[in-house]
């Protein structure tokens, strides 16, 4: 029995780093095939219920060893993959109700959804603040299956699956989702509307054509951004990848979601910047300039 929990921790943490991988590449290049976010939402959205589906195969068909094993699973990663789901049902939903109109009117209507996530926030308000502190010792009533002590606060249950989650992880994977999606809307009315140019002025296209994966020009990006080498003018670091990626014609898509694809990376965040730093090296050393 001792001999078997490393192996199957071990099978149960490969097995979910290889769904969360996959499901994050799958995810990029849904985004950087389009910028539309119904579309983007609703294709994203099927990616990640057929991980989910993996995931829940596994968990039916496989113990836990431990307590801990368990509670890892239903605060850690399970969490990581319903707050995707829950991402992009509610962006379907908060985009497809969106208001054809003045760019006022698409603010307004944000800020309203934005109420609705600090309402939910406030509901949940002791399950958030226990996530927000990154405590522990309720662990055993909040993410095991089994009802140890009764929760704190009354928790709908009768349509949850028992076998493949706890009340708290579902709520957890929502509070996950409802925080990127408040991150999103903030930075949406924050953002002044891109330039447009005038009529019969199409903008000049340039001559530079990216010719690697468009996601190694988000770690460029990014390096510049966090670097502050440029100034942080209108429209954040979202605009600053629009111009960027016109610069180098290639297709912009949410580089929020690109970003937090690339942090799931298995062998090293930026590859593509390590190989600049190498290639730059060798050109000195070769005179090759």
């Amino acid at each position: 029995m001792n001999q078997q929990q490393p192996n199957s921790a071990s099978h149960m943490e490969q097995l979910t780093r290889q769904l969360l991988g996959q499901m994050q590449s799958e995810l990029q290049t849904v985004a950087s095939q389009t910028d539309n976010h119904l579309q983007q939402s609703e294709q994203s959205f099927y990616v990640v219920e057929a991980a989910i589906k993996g995931l829940k195969e596994f968990v039916t068909t496989n113990e836990f060893k431990t307590d801990e094993e368990e509670i890892r699973f239903f605060k850690e990663i399970k969490p990581m993959f319903l707050k995707e789901l829950v991402y992009y049902t509610e962006l379907y939903h908060i985009e497809s109700n969106k208001p054809v109109g003045s760019i006022d009117a698409v603010k307004q209507y944000y800020a309203k959804v934005l109420e609705s996530f600090a309402a939910f926030f406030d509901k949940n308000r002791l399950l958030y603040n226990y996530y927000r502190a990154g405590k522990s010792d309720m662990d055993n009533i909040y993410f095991l299956r089994r009802i140890v002590i009764s929760p704190q606060q009354p928790i709908y249950t009768l349509d949850l699956d028992a076998q493949f989650c706890t009340p708290h992880s579902n709520t957890l994977g929502k509070i996950l989702a409802f925080e990127e999606l408040s991150n999103f809307l903030n930075q949406a009315i924050k953002e002044s509307p891109q330039p447009k140019p005038a009529e019969g002025q199409p903008f000049k296209k340039s001559p530079w054509v990216w010719k690697v994966p468009d996601v190694n020009l988000y770690e460029v990006g990014l390096g510049i951004w966090k670097s502050g080498a440029v100034t942080h003018g209108p429209g954040g670091f979202r605009q600053f990848m629009i111009e960027l990626c016109a610069f180098f014609n290639v297709k912009a898509g949410n580089p929020y979601r690109i970003v937090l694809g690339m942090s799931y990376r298995k062998k090293g965040r930026t590859p593509f910047l390590r190989d600049l730093v190498e290639v730059t090296e060798r050109s000195f050393d070769e005179k090759d300039l």
